[in-house]
């Protein structure tokens, strides 16, 4: 089984808050797992995030989450 990663960090240093910006409607990172999880090539789909925010769309979105550390972002 081929698992995606999105890795999505709290911690923007050029533009906080990116992870969660919205774009037509539609957060950044949320684009990321809408398009991951249309892949036909991927059992599963997987956040790692250290973003509270980030870890609340993901599990509205359906994918899992797996909490990162802050010093490992």
């Amino acid at each position: 089984m081929i698992v995606c990663v999105i890795p999505a960090r709290a911690g923007s240093k050029r533009l906080p808050g990116k992870n969660t910006m919205v774009l037509g409607g539609v957060a950044l990172v949320e684009r990321a797992f809408r398009a991951a999880l249309q892949a036909s090539c991927f059992g599963a789909v997987v956040c790692t995030t250290d973003d509270e925010a980030v870890k609340a769309l993901a599990r509205r979105a359906l994918v899992a989450v797996v909490d990162r550390l802050p010093e490992h972002a």
